[in-house]
């Protein structure tokens, strides 16, 4: 596992594929999800997005956890429903060959492992199969230190949603109104930096960053 400078500990877990552990269920693939207790400079998503599969030797900086979803999943049954394993990764050399499928009934549950103070990177790539209101990618709520990497279809249909959560408990979001695509693969990435709050698909800003 990666290791940096920051709060590593958490009362709430890291979930993907769902925005809370009752509701927001993810219908569509994820894969290669990454978080980092630092803030990406826009040069390093740009790479980020070009599909790089060394994340501790080519950006910048390492991420505290990579989770390559389906080329490091490995199935072991328990009882009638069994469990998957998603080990974080330190180097893999090769390209993803896999991602994993949520079909709106489940989730992963990453654990107590990490949290922030001021500053995070929360990267996946997605692919949609349909949007329904307020699913969510890679989430973590109610406390603080906590963020949500989502969709806000109530907004408009294909609005991506990043937001942080503070000690005073509110949320500081950044909204990009109809932007993501359906039944293709795109790059997503929330970043906050220490002054604002920002947003990039396939290595792009947008929306308009918020201050906190």
């Amino acid at each position: 596992q990666f290791t940096e400078t920051g709060s590593l500990a958490t009362a709430v877990p890291t979930l993907i594929g769902i925005r809370d552990s009752l509701a927001g269920d993810w219908i569509g693939n994820i894969d290669e999800v990454s978080i980092w207790s630092s803030a990406l400079s826009a040069a390093d998503v740009a790479t980020l997005a070009g599909g790089i599969y060394d994340l501790k030797t080519v950006l910048s900086v390492t991420p505290v956890v990579w989770y390559r979803m389906g080329d490091s999943g490995t199935f072991y049954p328990s009882g009638a429903s069994g469990n998957w394993q998603i080990p974080d990764q330190m180097k893999i050399t090769n390209f993803s060959k896999y991602s994993f499928y949520f079909d709106g009934t489940d989730y992963i549950n990453c654990g107590n492992n990490f949290s922030f103070t001021d500053k995070i990177t929360v990267s996946a790539w997605i692919k949609v199969n349909t949007w329904v209101n307020y699913e969510g990618f890679v989430t973590q709520i109610n406390s603080a230190g906590s963020f949500l990497l989502n969709q806000d279809v109530a907004t408009t249909p294909g609005s991506l949603y990043f937001a942080i959560y503070q000690s005073d408990a509110t949320w500081i979001q950044i909204i990009n109104l109809g932007a993501a695509p359906v039944s293709d693969w795109f790059h997503y990435v929330g970043v906050a930096d220490g002054s604002f709050v920002r947003m990039y698909v396939d290595g792009v800003s947008v929306g308009t960053p918020v201050a906190y």
